[in-house]
């Protein structure tokens, strides 16, 4: 895939919560974002074709596990392999660290994304109920890698 791979910067904010407003039920505010640039613990990659952002995702590196905190595609590029591809990069980049786990959350209701996690190789292996603003359950998932 010829994209372009890069840190979030302040310039990408505006594109990102472009596409965070339009495929997430909760979306990350601009704050948010913007912590995730100065937070020494993260990684938080924009994934770029032809300067415009096609997706992007992070994690936290939490001592031995990279928990991912966010993933998101431009909604009119779902179901085209942008996913997987930023997927298998975040997990790359979560081993080039030296790191042996990926963890993430996702709503219980959200059958795509637990599918997808799925074809991934993680495994749900707990759940925090009331989790999410509207009072959804979250699903937790994780892998060794």
């Amino acid at each position: 895939m010829n994209v372009r791979i890069t840190p979030i910067s302040e310039d990408h904010i505006d594109q990102i919560l472009n596409i965070e407003n339009n495929v997430h039920v909760s979306p990350w505010s601009r704050n948010l974002f913007q912590q995730e640039i100065h937070y020494k613990g993260s990684v938080f990659l924009v994934f770029m074709k032809m300067g415009i952002i096609i997706g992007y995702g992070g994690f936290w590196d939490m001592v031995d596990t990279g928990h991912i905190s966010n993933i998101a595609v431009h909604p009119g590029l779902q179901g085209k392999g942008v996913g997987r591809f930023i997927m298998s990069v975040l997990i790359k980049s979560i081993v080039d660290i030296g790191l042996n786990r990926v963890s993430l959350e996702v709503r219980s209701s959200n059958k795509r994304a637990i599918d997808f996690y799925e074809r991934f190789g993680l495994i749900r292996d707990g759940q925090r109920p009331h989790y999410y603003s509207n009072g959804e359950q979250a699903y937790i998932y994780s892998m060794e890698i």
